[in-house]
């Protein structure tokens, strides 16, 4: 009897050890997975923190793209350059359309803000073809007393673009009788010859229409940024897009999505990473 009473209580002594054995692994498991849930918890929020993203613009069209020797001058501003030509005037406009991929651009317009004082001046607009090497009509000016713009649609665009984005333009007087040759350029001084003819220009440029939107995205972050989602929103829209756009830390980047039309008036737009970080953009 004291065998078996003595082996009863080893069982019992042995299951109280088993049990403390058990209950150390256990908490032992619980607390290392709280630490690493919580090493887990610290990464992502200090990668959220270090993740800073911008949205820089949202639009369906280009800025303005002007004329390199021409200074650009906000509309009806009152600051004019005067051109004296008796032969043409050529504008160099810079237009880097690198960032507007082919398949996406709907058409090129140009816009002309001028005044012609003398009506008998004919005065028209061409563009250099690099795939003819000669240029190209474009539009004759109508003559305005006062200043007025003028725009016009640029059909065949692809035939005036060069590679790396330069467009030629030629602004020149002509008549009846002749073309009236190369440029003399000046201002306020009128040149003595008879055949010279002014025109007052205030602004010259170029835009690009797409089709579907640009997006400009800057990462000012450490880390780099994953884009999973657009959202568009106004009174009206209010629409969600799946995104899958990577941009390293310092890299600012420009994608166009043909899937998405902006809204006309105002609208805001929004970018949201993976790990919750919201750039807003508002055109207003």
């Amino acid at each position: 009897m004291a065998i078996i009473s003595r082996l009863s209580a080893d069982k019992k002594g042995l299951a109280n050890v088993l049990i403390v054995i058990l209950s150390l692994v256990l908490v032992t498991v619980i607390v290392s997975n709280v630490i690493l849930w919580s090493y887990q918890m610290n990464q992502f929020d200090w990668e959220r923190m270090q993740e800073k993203i911008e949205l820089i613009e949202v639009c369906s069209e280009s800025h303005w793209f002007t004329c390199k020797d021409h200074a650009e001058t906000t509309i009806a501003d009152g600051v004019y350059e005067r051109l004296y030509s008796d032969s043409p005037y050529y504008l160099s406009i810079q237009a880097d359309l690198r960032n507007y991929p082919a398949d996406y651009i709907a058409s090129i317009i140009m816009e002309v803000k001028y005044r012609i004082t003398d009506a008998s001046a004919n005065w028209a607009l061409e563009a250099y073809n690099i795939l003819s090497n000669r240029y190209d009509f474009i539009a004759s000016l109508p003559s305005y007393s006062s200043f007025n713009s003028y725009v016009v649609s640029l059909s065949n665009w692809q035939n005036y673009v060069t590679e790396t984005g330069i467009l030629v333009l030629r602004l020149y007087a002509r008549d009846s009788n002749k073309n009236v040759g190369p440029p003399e350029h000046s201002q306020g001084k009128p040149p003595s010859k008879s055949n010279e003819v002014a025109i007052d220009l205030d602004f010259l440029g170029i835009k690009v229409l797409l089709n579907g939107t640009l997006f400009v995205i800057r990462n000012s972050g450490a880390v780099t940024a994953h884009i999973v989602s657009i959202w568009i929103n106004n009174v009206v829209v209010h629409k969600r897009y799946e995104a899958d756009i990577f941009i390293n830390p310092g890299e600012k980047i420009s994608c166009i999505r043909g899937d998405i039309q902006l809204p006309a008036g105002l609208f805001t737009a929004k970018v949201v990473t993976d790990r919750g970080n919201i750039a807003v953009f508002t055109n207003n």
